[in-house]
This record gives C-alpha cells, sequence and structure tokens, in this order.
C-alpha cells in the first residue's frame, strides 16, 4: 500500500515536471524571433542607402514635374537637328561667334545669348537652331546637345551657309529684347525672304513671354507655366549645357566623385532615375560651391566654413570646390579656407580644377607663351581645346554642387545657381564691409 502511494505521488510530479516543460517550449516558440528577423552577419543585402538629401534645392517636387513636362514636350514637339542632305527649314537661328572673340563676350554672356537664341527658334514652328561659334573656341568642343537632336552642331551650320543665297541671310549686331515682346518676327522674315538670321549678342528672352505671334508655340511646350527667368535657363541648361563631350568628360573625371557619381547627364525624364541623383555613397557629403573673382574673398570663405559647421552637425562631410578665374585668386581661396581650417576640430575637403588647367575665359586671346603641362601638345586645336577647358569645367561642376556661394555682380555664379537651383548666398562689399544673402535673382 505504501509503496503504491508512493509511485502515484511520483506520478503526479512526473506530470506536473513534463506539462512545465511543454509549458516552457511552447512559449518559447512563439516568442522566439522568426529567421527572417535575426540578424545573419553572412548575408548578403546590401548597407542601408542614406536618403536624399533636398534641404537646399529650391524646387519642390510639384514643380519639378511641372518642368520635366514642359522639357518633355519640348524634346518631342521640337527638332533642331535638320540632315542637311534631305530638309531644308524654313529658319535657321544662329547664336554667331566667329571672328572677334572679344567682342562676343565671356563665358557666361554667351551662355546667355545661346538661351535666347534657343528660344527665339522654339517659337519659330518648323526652325531650326545652331550654335556658330568658333572664336576662339567651338561649342560643341565641350558640350553635346541631349539629346543630340535638340541643335545643330557648327559643322551643320556651315552646310547651310554655304549654300544658302546671300541675300536671305540677315546678320543682326544685336537682338534687342524690346522686340522680343511686340515684333511678329515670321510675318516680318517671310515677306523679306530671309532664310537665316544670326546674332553674336542676343539679349534676355523674358520679353518672349509677352509677345502675342509667340504664344501658339509657348502653349504647345508649356513655357507659359514657368514664372521665373531661372526656370527658362533650366529648361535651356538640360538641353543645352548638362552633357559634356566624350572629351571634356575625360577630363573631369577625377572630379567624378565631387559631380555626384557621374558626369554625363541621363537622358531619361523619370524622376525616379538613378542616374539624375546624388550616387549612394556621395550623399553623406554636403558640396559647397565658392566662385570667387575679388574683393570677398575672406568673406566668402568664412562663411563657406560656416555652412560646414552645419554640415558637421548633420553627420556630413564638408567638400568645397572653389572656382576662380585666376591662378593667384584660387590660391588666396585656397590658403584662407586653410586657416579657417585649422581653427575647426574637423576636417574640410578642398577640391580645386588642377592647375595645369590655364585660366582663360572666351573673351580672352590665347596667348603665345610655352605652359609646362601643354607643351606636349601639338595640334593647335588640342592646344587651344585644353586652353579654355577650365572655364567649361568649374561651371559644370558649380552646377553640380549642393549649395553655392559667390559675388553679387557674377553672372557666371548665378547662370550656374539658375541651372542647378540650389539655395545660392551672394556677398555684396560696400565700404569694406561684406555681407552675405540669399540670391534673390531667379
Amino acid at each position: 500500500m505504501t509503496l503504491l502511494r508512493t509511485l502515484r505521488s511520483k506520478g503526479w510530479i512526473l506530470a506536473i515536471v513534463v506539462f512545465i516543460f511543454l509549458y516552457l517550449f511552447t512559449s518559447f516558440r512563439h516568442t522566439s524571433p522568426s529567421p527572417s528577423k535575426t540578424h545573419d552577419t553572412t548575408s548578403s543585402e546590401p548597407p542601408q542607402v542614406p536618403p536624399i538629401d533636398r534641404r537646399f534645392r529650391r524646387i519642390n517636387k510639384s514643380r519639378q514635374a511641372q518642368l520635366t513636362s514642359a522639357l518633355a514636350h519640348i524634346r518631342t514637339g521640337y527638332v533642331a537637328n535638320r540632315t542637311p542632305d534631305y530638309d531644308t527649314p524654313p529658319l535657321l537661328v544662329l547664336y554667331r561667334c566667329t571672328d572677334d572673340a572679344a567682342q562676343c563676350g565671356s563665358f557666361q554672356d554667351r551662355l546667355l545669348s545661346i538661351a535666347s537664341a534657343y528660344f527665339f527658334a522654339m517659337f519659330w514652328d518648323g526652325a531650326a537652331f545652331a550654335c556658330h561659334m568658333r572664336s576662339p573656341v567651338r561649342f560643341d568642343w565641350y558640350f553635346e546637345s541631349l539629346p543630340s537632336y535638340m541643335s545643330m552642331n557648327t559643322d551643320q551650320a556651315n552646310f547651310y551657309l554655304e549654300r544658302a543665297d546671300p541675300a536671305s541671310i540677315l546678320t543682326v549686331p544685336t537682338m534687342q529684347r524690346e522686340a522680343f515682346a511686340k515684333d511678329n518676327f515670321v510675318d516680318t522674315y517671310r515677306s523679306q525672304n530671309v532664310r537665316i538670321v544670326q546674332s553674336s549678342h542676343w539679349e534676355d528672352w523674358s520679353n518672349m513671354q509677352k509677345n502675342p505671334s509667340m504664344q501658339k508655340q509657348r502653349d504647345k511646350y508649356q513655357l507659359g507655366r514657368l514664372a521665373t527667368q531661372s526656370e527658362w535657363f533650366w529648361i535651356v541648361s538640360q538641353l543645352l549645357f548638362s552633357n559634356p563631350t566624350s572629351w571634356l568628360a575625360k577630363q573631369l573625371e577625377p572630379h567624378r566623385d565631387l559631380m555626384g557619381g557621374y558626369i554625363h547627364a541621363s537622358e531619361s525624364l523619370s524622376p525616379y532615375d538613378p542616374g539624375k541623383e546624388v550616387a549612394p555613397h556621395i550623399r553623406h557629403w554636403l558640396r559647397v560651391g565658392v566662385r570667387a573673382t575679388s574683393g570677398s574673398d575672406e568673406c566668402m570663405v568664412s562663411h563657406a566654413i560656416n555652412v560646414c559647421d552645419q554640415a558637421v552637425a548633420w553627420n556630413k562631410e564638408c567638400h568645397i570646390f572653389l572656382s576662380a578665374p585666376s591662378s593667384d585668386e584660387l590660391k588666396r581661396l585656397q590658403s584662407l579656407v586653410n586657416r579657417y581650417e585649422a581653427k575647426k576640430t574637423y576636417r574640410v575637403i578642398v577640391h580645386t580644377v588642377s592647375q595645369d588647367y590655364e585660366f582663360y575665359d572666351l573673351h580672352e586671346s590665347l596667348e603665345t607663351r610655352t605652359s609646362n603641362a601643354l607643351s606636349f601638345i601639338e595640334s593647335k586645336e588640342a592646344r587651344v581645346k585644353q586652353a579654355y577647358a577650365r572655364t567649361f569645367m568649374d561651371w559644370l561642376i558649380l552646377t553640380r554642387m549642393d549649395y553655392l556661394i559667390g559675388e553679387e555682380q557674377d553672372m557666371y555664379i548665378k547662370t550656374a545657381a539658375w541651372a542647378a537651383q540650389v539655395h545660392t548666398d551672394l556677398s555684396s562689399v560696400t565700404h569694406d564691409d561684406c555681407r552675405i544673402s540669399a540670391m534673390k535673382d531667379w
């Protein structure tokens, strides 16, 4: 009897132990993490990509959609690159600079004239456009239109010019902005049998927004929806000034990361195209472009360092790209950055185009001097092409920055800001007092 009681008591104990074990095992299965959520050090999943920083971009998503829509309408509705052997346009519009480089103006002057001439051609149904620039360099040595059919090249322009009746070519010293607002150029040129119109100076295109005779084409390309001068320039820059030639791209290769991880612009209009955004490995940078000509170097560098302070607070590396029209000015900027950086606990990474590239703007003549960097170049074309490359390189790099700083009177930085559409601060010097304020010329 005693043995039976002992077995019964042990059985109850054993049953309780088994029950507890089953309970704990079931609870463990429900609470343990699933295999997909456990940390696997051998996983091949890529690291998390930092989000794109849009805090200094001027164009929000809705405005970007409007600009992209206008760009799409132009690319599908305007064909500026004619095939000379088979097609003759009713009018060929030329930005012309073939003789005296000084009369055509600086690099930024030419960008503005080319933009005006391009809109003039666009507002004439069936007209073609070409940048007929050979002095001091050819424009198509540095920039290719995107897509390629959006502009003729110099050789195509020459094809028409050589075969045209001289009486049908109209050369105008300056295409004035007042005429853009009211003149019916289509009727006038047709009555005069004008087939080619060319000028070295095309003034501000903004008055073309008011011309009744241009309304049909404005509506066709949705340009009437663009409110600011900079948005119109952005359109042209995307078509004509954003894509370097293969030769210029080779010169820019050392600056690929600074330019966002890519050099050639993407032809896609999709806002989700990765080729239009800063590459993932660059997104922890804040890229500040500084362009100085004279007078307010220290003021601008001090401001750039203040921007770097913000970048460090956001856990970003600060990269400053320096641009200047002369070797002495560039060296002065570099020394100022180094002096300010010495007082900081973080590092500022400074970038410049190599001083192997000379400092010539397009209105300056190429001096017959020997350059150590270029002495090996034998052909005149190669010599000239490389001598003027810095002007194009600096500007194109500035258009890829996240933040820009420049001088109030400098259209070089302003056109770069229009193309970049990023926050831009400008300095003005009054009685040795430097003031920095946000750019208003949009």
